[in-house]
């Protein structure tokens, strides 16, 4: 029995086999310390203390300094043979004599808190602790048993022995950490896979034979894609052009509308050199899929037209669209007057000549849409502009008569016409000419051609500038290329029409991936067992080309499903076999401080599934993390040798409140040939609790959610259609938690909605591009709701908890008559948990 007798002198009873009395003189500082201090100090005292089978470490777990005053050995009988004390501490004798007493280092004997001290057997004067028991005496009186003989009583990796008091007596006592990830899984059959958020649980088809982890902060190496449709080797530093498909890009005619420029064809394209502009008349190409690649130095625009843009006359106005003869007689004379000067009779002039309107009706002329047209009446004239008929007076009784006083006047004219448009076919996108009107002078005869000149009398399809990269489907109209070159313009036309959509070779295997376009994923996945990227082949090729980004340090499994484990702390896979398929992100780990150097061998999970990765020399300060995997009880691990195990329920395990993390995902799309009909996001944070006994565990759930939702769709329509009302709003904000036991989902738990976001919907119409946007909106929401679930010892219940937010989008038909080309999509989710808690209680 131990007992304080004063402040400054504690006397220490220790009844033995035979009695005997020590007493000490304690620090001077503890003379000023009250006894209440004391009293504390004393209750709060604990020293884990183990003997690990080559020194005996002992460990201060308590919060103040404590110190070792000293060691006590006993043999199998129970009979005390062995104290050591401090070098600092006087005694005044000993009951027993026979006992062997001796000093340790005093330097060892203050042991501050959270830290350890080691003693070998020759520090302590024996020759080995084994067959030994022993014990610890502070200065405070407290009495701390050092675990050396029930530490190895199993074999195999079953040990039954406390290794929770050997691991303990390590370092700090062990627990139960809890890690974070901010990142995606992917999973797929072959090369190509779905990215999900980033959550525990993943389920997957049984059809699959990978899956990756891949966290916002692992190694990305990203290189540009140069164009899609096309094959590429990986040497290593980039992407390299293998694509084996020659230039179908052909013309029939040509001209040079200014200029003299000269065109060549061969395997790599079309030539155009000089400066200039030059129309090539495509060949025909109908329904076929074309990448269309080039150099251009000015503008090349691809345009379909009705007319034969190789054939029509062309000058500044434009391309001469009509011309039609016309004739115009003179309608009338001028007259003027006659007067007499000295011997002659003279005419002076008349009135101005009058002008004469016409028009032409019935015209079926097309114009183009942009109704760049400018119409004449290109003709020669003739006539007498005379300035009298006749003129009479009387001169001596006689009249005289002069008929000669006109002007023969000739020349040509180009006189403006005005147009009159009837309609508009928005699927021609051609504007109709009906009539056109003008006038002629009266006292002229008129002789030419009414003539209508349209500077685009064409539908631009694409217009191309410096070096461009552009897919088209090719229909049945006339396509023509109209080369503005400057000095020299390069142009290529590849077939896509059932070709993949990206083929890239000789990458790393079995590696992580992700194509993007513009920042948006448009591809995830892992590279084939050989080193390939083939894609499903697309119908609508897509503008320019992306970026790949391989992920060579993340987490990845090739292979038969059950269940795939991604270890992230130990940058391990491990691959058990269950009956359902998924991938499990371990989220939970076995903390084991290492003081010292200890060798760990044999390590694993109930003796069935074996950790040898943990398997290493660890040095002093390192920790051993071992991942708790739902389903399993027990760590299994060797120290130095000895098997000890450790219940996972012994580390902290219990209820109360547990604290979740808060959380975000954000997951974004880009179809290249489709619109987006919906997009979410799911944003999940995780606690647990380890039962220790048997009942029902009881949980309160409680959290803060919000989120947003964008979705844009663009539709390129043939022709130019009318404007479409905006989308309408649909779909809540909602969470919810699943409660797994022993890695079973268990019960699955609505926590509330949020069906009021601020929603934003918007329709424009640009040329011939429809786009409709929706953008939902949710501000902090709080969510909360109970669970229950029976659980008996060891149990490991995860609560997973979930907002999810989703958003859709009506879609878009086009009006009778008119037709969709193409279309795509964009989108973005993202959903945030904070304050999330979970209150467990038995």
């Amino acid at each position: 029995m131990n007992q304080i007798l004063a402040a400054t002198i504690i006397v220490l009873s220790i009844m033995a086999s035979g009695a005997y009395a020590v007493s000490l003189v304690s620090d001077m500082s503890l003379a000023s310390t009250a006894s209440s201090d004391i009293d504390q100090n004393k209750k709060s005292e604990n020293i884990n203390a183990v003997y690990d089978g080559s020194e005996i470490i002992v460990k201060n777990t308590n919060s103040k300094d404590s110190e070792i005053v000293m060691f006590q050995f006993f043999d199998s009988s129970g009979k005390e043979v062995k104290r050591v004390t401090s070098q600092q501490r006087a005694f005044d004798g000993f009951a027993n004599n026979a006992l062997s007493v001796s000093r340790f280092d005093s330097s060892k004997d203050i042991l501050q808190k959270h830290t350890a001290n080691s003693f070998l057997p020759s520090e302590l004067g024996v020759s080995s602790f084994d067959g030994l028991t022993g014990k610890i005496v502070t200065k405070y009186g407290n009495v701390f048993e050092i675990k050396m003989d029930n530490l190895a009583s199993g074999m195999g990796g079953n040990a039954t022995g406390d290794g929770k008091a050997m691991i303990n007596g390590m370092g700090l006592q062990s627990r139960i950490i809890q890690k974070e990830y901010s990142g995606y899984v992917t999973h797929g059959a072959g090369m190509i896979g779905v990215e999900k958020s980033l959550k525990p649980y993943t389920p997957v088809s049984d059809t699959d034979d990978f899956a990756s982890l891949v966290q916002n902060t692992d190694t990305k190496l990203a290189y540009p894609i140069p164009s899609f449709w096309k094959s590429y080797t990986y040497n290593g530093n980039s992407l390299v052009d293998t694509t084996a498909s020659p230039n179908i890009l052909g013309y029939s005619a040509s001209k040079n509308i200014i200029g003299t420029n000269t065109v060549t064809t061969d395997t790599n394209g079309i030539h155009v050199v000089g400066t200039g502009t030059t129309i090539l008349k495509l060949n025909n190409m109908v329904g076929e899929n074309l990448l269309i690649t080039g150099d251009v130095n000015g503008k090349v625009k691809l345009v379909k037209s009705m007319y034969d843009l190789t054939i029509l006359p062309y000058n500044p106005d434009g391309f001469e669209i009509y011309s039609s003869a016309l004739s115009k007689p003179n309608t009338s004379t001028v007259y003027g007057s006659c007067y007499y000067s000295s011997t002659w009779w003279y005419c002076s002039a008349g009135p101005a000549s009058s002008p004469v309107p016409f028009s032409i009706t019935g015209l079926n002329i097309k114009a183009g849409e942009k109704k760049l047209v400018t119409a004449k009446y290109e003709s020669t004239y003739s006539g007498y502009y005379l300035y009298a008929v006749y003129c009479s007076s009387k001169y001596g009784g006689y009249s005289y008569w002069q008929v000669g006083c006109a002007h023969y006047t000739s020349g040509s004219t180009a006189d403006p016409l005005s147009v009159g448009y009837s309609t508009f076919d928005p699927i021609s996108k051609y504007h109709t000419i009906s009539s056109l009107s003008g006038s002629t002078a009266s006292h002229y005869s008129y002789t030419g051609n009414v003539k209508v000149y349209d500077k685009e009398p064409y539908e631009i399809i694409f217009e191309y500038l410096g070096s461009f990269n552009q897919g088209n489907l090719f229909g049945n109209e006339h396509y023509y290329l109209i080369v503005e070159s400057t000095s020299q313009v390069d142009i290529k036309g590849e077939t896509v029409t059932a070709k993949p959509f990206i083929t890239i070779s000789d990458l790393p295997a079995n590696i992580p991936y992700k194509i993007l376009k513009d920042g948006i994923p448009v591809i995830a996945g892992m590279t084939s067992p050989s080193g390939m990227i083939q894609s499903a082949t697309s119908t609508n090729p897509l503008a320019m080309g992306g970026v790949i980004n391989l992920y060579p340090d993340s987490l990845k499994y090739r292979g038969p499903f059950s269940t795939v484990i991604f270890d992230e702390v130990n940058s391990q896979t491990i691959h058990i076999d269950t009956v359902e398929d998924k991938v499990y992100v371990v989220h939970a780990y076995a903390k084991i401080p290492v003081i010292g150097n200890v060798n760990v061998t044999g390590t694993n999970l109930d003796g069935t599934l074996p950790l040898s990765y943990l398997d290493k020399i660890y040095s002093n300060g390192q920790d051993i993390m071992v991942p708790v995997i739902p389903g399993f009880h027990t760590i299994n691990i060797k120290i130095n040798g000895i098997d000890t195990s450790l219940q996972y329920e012994d580390i902290l395990g219990g209820t109360g409140i547990k604290i979740a993390n808060p959380a975000t995902s954000t997951v974004s799309a880009s179809f290249v040939s489709s619109p987006i009909s919906s997009a979410e996001a799911i944003a999940g944070t995780v606690t647990f609790a380890i039962a220790t006994t048997n009942g029902n565990l009881n949980a309160i759930i409680t959290q803060t959610a919000s989120g947003n939702v964008n979705i844009s769709n663009k539709y390129t329509l043939q022709q130019l259609p009318p404007l479409p009302p905006p989308p309408v709003r649909r779909d809540p904000l909602s969470g919810w938690v699943d409660v797994y036991v022993n890695g079973a989902l268990v019960q699955q738990k609505t926590l509330g909605i949020n069906p009021f976001p601020d929603f934003v919907p918007t329709a424009t119409m640009s040329s011939k591009i429809v786009t409709k946007t929706v953008t939902y909106t949710y501000p902090d929401y709080v969510l909360s709701g109970t669970v229950s679930v029976p659980v008996n010892p060891g149990d490991f219940v995860e609560f997973f908890v979930y907002a999810k937010i989703f958003g859709e989008i009506d879609s878009y038909s086009a009006p009778s008559g008119y037709v969709i080309a193409s279309s795509s999509g964009t989108s973005s989710a993202t959903a945030n948990i904070k304050d999330a808690h979970v209150q467990t209680s038995m």
